[in-house]
C-alpha cells in the first residue's frame, strides 16, 4: 500500500505521495499526517529556512588523554549552518537541519563519534536554534599511532542531496597525553 501525506496546519504544502513539505509562510512548526491503509499518524515537524552554507565553529580542538582511562571523550566538534541569500548583508542561522559527521577512515580505529554526554555511537546531529550541530569523539588509547596523534572528522550539510557551500567541513582533534 502507498503512504499518503496531508498537511494538518496552514502555512505548509505537502506532496501527498512523496511527503516533500514546503513552507509558504513564516512559522516554527506544523503537523503532518501520514496514512497507510487504515493506519494513520500525525507528527509535528519543524519548519526552517533552506541552508546554503556551513562553517566550522570549533574546527580545531585538542584532547588531553589518559592512558588508563577508557572514556577519553572530546568536547563537541561543531559546525554552524547558515542561509546567506535571504539577507546578503548578514547570515541567518538555520535551525532544525540534519548534519552528518564522518571520522576519516584512516582515523576510525582511534576515534568514534558519540553523542553529547554519552558513549553511544552517533554520527548525526540536528542543528539547534542557533544553527549549531556537533559530535564528540571517543578515543581508543590502545589504537593510538604515537603519543601525539589526531583524528579528522568531516561534517556534511546537504540541501536536496547537494552539499552546500563550505561542506564538507573539516574538523581536527589533536590528541596528546595528559
Amino acid at each position: 500500500p502507498e503512504v499518503r501525506f496531508l498537511a494538518i496546519d496552514r502555512g505548509v504544502r505537502v506532496d501527498s505521495t512523496t511527503g516533500i513539505i514546503v513552507g509558504d509562510s513564516v512559522r516554527t512548526g506544523a503537523r503532518i499526517n501520514a496514512r497507510i491503509g487504515n493506519l494513520s499518524v500525525t507528527l509535528p515537524i519543524a519548519i526552517t529556512i533552506k541552508p546554503d552554507s556551513a562553517a566550522a565553529v570549533s574546527g580545531r580542538d585538542s584532547l588531553s588523554y589518559v592512558l588508563t582511562d577508557t572514556l577519553n571523550i572530546s568536547t563537541p566538534l561543531q559546525v554552524k549552518v547558515f542561509n546567506t541569500t535571504l539577507k546578503p548583508d548578514s547570515a541567518k542561522e538555520v535551525g532544525s537541519w540534519l548534519v552528518s559527521f564522518l571520522v576519516n577512515p584512516a582515523d576510525s580505529a582511534v576515534g568514534k563519534l558519540v553523542g553529547d554526554g554519552s558513549a553511544t555511537r552517533s554520527s548525526l546531529d540536528t542543528t539547534d536554534a542557533s544553527g549549531v550541530a556537533g559530535r564528540r569523539v571517543r578515543i581508543d588509547v590502545s589504537k593510538l599511532r604515537g603519543q601525539i596523534d589526531s583524528v579528522m572528522v568531516q561534517a556534511f550539510v546537504k540541501y536536496r542531496g547537494v552539499q552546500v557551500k563550505g561542506s564538507p567541513v573539516l574538523l581536527v582533534l589533536k590528541l596528546k597525553p595528559k
